[in-house]
Formats: C-alpha cells, sequence, structure tokens
C-alpha cells in the first residue's frame, strides 16, 4: 500500500475515532478495534486491485516480417 494513502487512512480514522469516544458512542477499545480491521480490509482491497491490473492480458503482437 502506498505509504501515503495509508498515513492518510490512519490519521483520518484516528479523527473519526476520537470524535466517536468524544460523543459517547464507543469506546477506545472499540475505536482501536475498528480502525484495524478498516486498515485491514483497505490493504486487501488494494492488493487485489493492484493485482488485478497486473494480470489484464495484452493483446498478442504479430511477427516481425
Amino acid at each position: 500500500m502506498n505509504p501515503n494513502l495509508s498515513s492518510l487512512i490512519r490519521h483520518g480514522l484516528t479523527a473519526a475515532g476520537g470524535f466517536l469516544v468524544a460523543k459517547g458512542l464507543a469506546s477506545a477499545d472499540q475505536v482501536g478495534e475498528l480502525a484495524g480491521a478498516i486498515v485491514t480490509i483497505a490493504g486487501v482491497v488494494l492488493s487485489m486491485l493492484k493485482n488485478k491490473k497486473a494480470t489484464v492480458p495484452t493483446a498478442p503482437t504479430p511477427p516481425a516480417a
């Protein structure tokens, strides 16, 4: 995963988690588990997309005369 993208995701999740804890909608433990799950899922999805792009077949080139 791109380091800049993973850093952006982590900081966004930290801010959202802080909001949820401040409003009393979630505990700090729940936010930590949720953030870990989201980062894991995002990593898997991005890896799948990267591998899918890498395996797209290209048209064969005609033989040289």
